[in-house]
């Protein structure tokens, strides 16, 4: 006698082996199993709950399927809205927004139209279900515009986010200083009003701690390393990166970590930088535990660690020992040996492969532009 496990029971085993997994590709299949079930038993709520919370989990491409059929399914039945709780939705459209700027604008294949497009559809449905959208709107394009290389229209949509901002917290008597607009503020003053002087100040304040909450945490300032670096602001540049660097480790943020190294490198801190990249930074390259699936944060990642190999081959070195993570993918001469020039071409020819698709889809030089001055930073320093 064979025994079917009643699907609402698999349902909730699955859910809570999600939700215990700090593991992101066992997250993944578990929603995926999931997801399975509830459309084979025509559990639309459900689906609609597993695909939310792989929204989350997945953060790629496949998040634009997730999104698609969510709505589909609201548009089909508008009834569902009123079986999803205020917390989904508030959830969905948080995914939302960060699918726009996290994802979409990070995948070279998704065209210009169809990234402003998504951005149309996500205002039209906070709009119609009454929240707030000036503020966030004016965010959404600055981030997208400056990611796209428009560094004009960049600048005009970051003075129309903080005049919103400005009459938002008056008209709602909001005095304090939250640090996601610390960070919008700090991240948008260097990349698109060249000013490193506010940017520094907005970072001292979140490294101080001197916020209403903890989101961002040490990120930004890690962010700033480089830029600060570059504009000859050495002592700060060390200030930030001693002040962020254990908390970086210890969160396993491979990507922030990248930065670390790269500054490590140019600073011609070559000890602390070969034990940065052998022991957490090669980590990055395992696609589930870095910035493997995501091609602007790949770009980022290898253009730093490029700055590492760079300046080993520099100092002569023919090959450097770590264990690589399983999907690295280059062999070692011996184990666990790397050839130094091998990994530098490697590099070289992904990211321009990288920078090629990119902007071709943005129709500008912004990738290879970084390219070419962070190959020249190495030969300067």
């Amino acid at each position: 006698m064979i025994l079917i496990m009643d699907p609402n029971e698999r349902i909730d085993e699955l859910w809570e082996q999600a939700e215990l997994t700090t593991k992101r590709s066992e997250k993944v299949r578990l929603l995926n199993e999931l997801i399975q079930i509830t459309d084979q038993h025509q559990l639309t709520v459900l689906g609609i709950g597993a695909r939310i919370d792989l929204l989350a989990a997945a953060r790629d491409r496949r998040s634009l399927v997730a999104l698609a059929w969510i709505f589909s399914a609201l548009d089909r039945d508008l009834n569902l809205y009123d079986e999803i709780s205020e917390e989904g939705l508030e959830l969905l459209y948080y995914w939302y927004y960060i699918i726009i700027v996290d994802v979409a604008v990070n995948y070279p294949e998704i065209s210009k139209e169809k990234i402003w497009a998504l951005l149309d559809d996500y205002l039209q449905r906070i709009k119609a279900d009454g929240y707030q959208h000036e503020v966030l709107e004016h965010k959404i394009r600055m981030f997208l515009l400056t990611d796209l290389g428009e560094l004009k229209k960049a600048k005009e949509a970051y003075y129309a986010w903080e005049k919103a901002l400005s009459e938002q917290k008056k008209e709602e008597r909001i005095d304090e200083t939250y640090e996601w607009d610390l960070y919008t503020r700090a991240r948008s003053q260097f990349e698109i009003l060249d000013d490193i002087d506010q940017a520094l100040e907005v970072g001292t304040l979140i490294l101080d701690g001197h916020v209403t909450d903890g989101v961002v945490e040490n990120s930004l300032p890690s962010l700033l390393i480089m830029p600060l670096w570059e504009k000859g602001y050495l002592n700060k540049a060390e200030e930030f990166y001693q002040r962020t660097r254990n908390y970086l480790i210890h969160e396993s943020i491979y990507h922030d970590l990248s930065w670390q190294l790269g500054y490590l490198a140019l600073t011609d801190q070559l000890e602390d930088a070969h034990h940065l990249f052998t022991e957490h930074v090669v980590k990055g390259f395992d696609p589930w535990e870095g910035p493997q699936d995501n091609p602007a944060a790949r770009f980022d990642f290898y253009l730093h660690v490029r700055l590492f190999f760079h300046r080993l081959q520099a100092e002569g070195k023919k090959s450097i020992l770590f264990q690589p993570p399983q999907a690295f993918p280059l062999q070692p001469k011996i184990k666990n040996e790397f050839d130094v020039d091998e990994i530098v071409h490697w590099l070289n020819q992904t990211l321009v492969d990288l920078a090629t698709r990119f902007d071709q889809r943005n129709e500008n030089r912004l990738y290879h532009e970084d390219l070419e001055k962070y190959a020249n930073w190495i030969w300067q320093t």
